[in-house]
C-alpha cells in the first residue's frame, strides 16, 4: 500500500513525464496493419489479397459490399530500468543528490516507456543483481515499480557492472531496450558489455556529480572510498580534473566501442531537454 507522500510523488512524476512526451520517445509501438492483432481499428472495404479469415461477414451483408475487420498490431516491447544503487550513487557535493536524481530519471523512463505502451521492468543492483521486478504493462505494475526504485534499500555497498550484464545476458526473451543507469565508476568488462548491446538495444546514463566534472586546485587531501571505507591522500595541488576528465573519457570510449549510446547527467543541472533528445534519436523504432 502507496503511502500518500509516496503516491503523491509517484503521480506529480507522471505528470511531469507526460508533459515531457509529445510523442512515443522509445519509438511508435503500435502500427496498422492488415490481418491479425489485438486491437480492433476499423471496417473497411474488401481489395483483394485480404486474408478472408478477417471479412466480418454480418458487416457485409448489411452494408451489402465485402468489408474487413482491421487491427492495430501490437508491438510492446520489454523495457528493463537497470539501476546502480551502490553507495557511489549517493555522493552529494552540492545541493542535489546524485541518488536523487537517479531515481528522477528510473521513474521518468519507467513512465516513459509505459506511455509507449511496453513493458516495463525493474533490476537493481550494487555488487550482485539485488532485485529484479519482471516486466508488465499495467499502471499499477508501473505504480508498484517506481516505488520499489524510490524506497529499495541495498543489501551491499560495492558496484560490479558485470552482474546486471550478466543475467541480461542470458535472457532468453526478443529483443529489449535495457536504461542501464550508473556513474560508470568500476571497471566494465567490455565483451560482455559487447555480448549484450548485440542482443538488445542498450542504453547509458551516465550520472555524474559536479564535483567529478570540476574539482577545484587545493591541497593535500583526504579522499574515502564510499563503498569499501578505503582512505586515501591525494596531492590536490596537481590538477584533478585531468584524471576525471580521462577516467570519464575512457569510459565513454569504451562504451560507444561497444556500441552503447550514452548520456552524460549532472546532478543539480536540468536535464529533461537532453533526455528527450537523446531517446528520439537513439532508441530503436
Amino acid at each position: 500500500m502507496l503511502n500518500a507522500e509516496m503516491r503523491s510523488l509517484i503521480h506529480h512524476l507522471e505528470l511531469t513525464t507526460k508533459k515531457l512526451v509529445s510523442g512515443p520517445l522509445l519509438g511508435n509501438s503500435r502500427s496498422m496493419i492488415k490481418g491479425s492483432g489485438f486491437e480492433f481499428l476499423q471496417l473497411r472495404d474488401y481489395v483483394q489479397g485480404d486474408d478472408i479469415r478477417f471479412i466480418d461477414w454480418k458487416a457485409s451483408t448489411r452494408a451489402n459490399k465485402m468489408l474487413v475487420r482491421q487491427y492495430l498490431e501490437d508491438r510492446m516491447r520489454n523495457v528493463y530500468i537497470v539501476v546502480d544503487i551502490s553507495a557511489s550513487i549517493g555522493y552529494c557535493s552540492g545541493t542535489v543528490s546524485r541518488i536523487d536524481v537517479v531515481k528522477q530519471l528510473a521513474g521518468m523512463l519507467a513512465f516513459v516507456a509505459h506511455h509507449s505502451k511496453d513493458l516495463v521492468g525493474l533490476i537493481l543492483y550494487t555488487s550482485e543483481v539485488e532485485m529484479v521486478i519482471p516486466p508488465s504493462a499495467s499502471r499499477a505494475h508501473v505504480f508498484s515499480l517506481v516505488q520499489t526504485i524510490f524506497t529499495y534499500k541495498p543489501r551491499h555497498r560495492t558496484t560490479d557492472s558485470s552482474a546486471p550484464l550478466a543475467y541480461l545476458s542470458r535472457l532468453k526473451a526478443k529483443k529489449a531496450i535495457l536504461c542501464f543507469i550508473s556513474d560508470f565508476n568500476d571497471i566494465l568488462d567490455k565483451q560482455l558489455l559487447s555480448l549484450v548491446a548485440r542482443r538488445h538495444e542498450l542504453l547509458a546514463f551516465r550520472c555524474l556529480d559536479e564535483r567529478e566534472r570540476t574539482f577545484p586546485s587545493v591541497g593535500s587531501l583526504i579522499f574515502e572510498d564510499s563503498e569499501t571505507g578505503i582512505q586515501q591522500e591525494v596531492d590536490g595541488s596537481k590538477d584533478l580534473n585531468e584524471t576525471f576528465t580521462g577516467w570519464h573519457r575512457k569510459q565513454k570510449e569504451l562504451l560507444q566501442s561497444a556500441k552503447v549510446a550514452c548520456l552524460d547527467i549532472t546532478a543539480g543541472k536540468e536535464f529533461t531537454g537532453d533526455l528527450v533528445r537523446f531517446l528520439r534519436q537513439k532508441t530503436v523504432v
